[in-house]
């Protein structure tokens, strides 16, 4: 499970994420959609211990991302032999789609 509790993240005077809450249970398939600068890429970012919240809580499988960063890395942790995307799609949000993709198979297996 996937559980974002009203957290904030602030770049400077940029609000990049408001108080979002969400919660994605075993099983259930999830996207995150919206405009550009709507918070998607930094609640990925969050949640695959790449920035910390300003503020909120985030858990995954009941594990704090903030407090327990190293075992959430274990999650996600990552090899790619070989992807085939849309060739306009930066490598890092083509590793960030990977990181919450196995995130999700690996609490599946759980």
């Amino acid at each position: 499970m996937i559980k974002l509790s009203n957290v904030s993240k602030n770049y400077g005077n940029v609000k990049a994420l408001d108080s979002l809450s969400l919660e994605i249970k075993e099983g259930e398939i999830f996207g995150l959609l919206g405009p550009n600068g709507a918070g998607k890429t930094t609640a990925v970012k969050i949640l695959t211990t790449l920035t910390k919240p300003d503020s909120g809580s985030c858990f995954i499988n009941e594990i704090d991302v903030v407090q327990n960063p190293h075992k959430i890395k274990k999650l996600s942790e990552l090899s790619l032999k070989r992807i085939i995307l849309k060739e306009n799609l930066l490598c890092m949000k083509i590793c960030l789609f990977m990181e919450c993709f196995i995130i999700l198979q690996r609490l599946r297996r759980k």
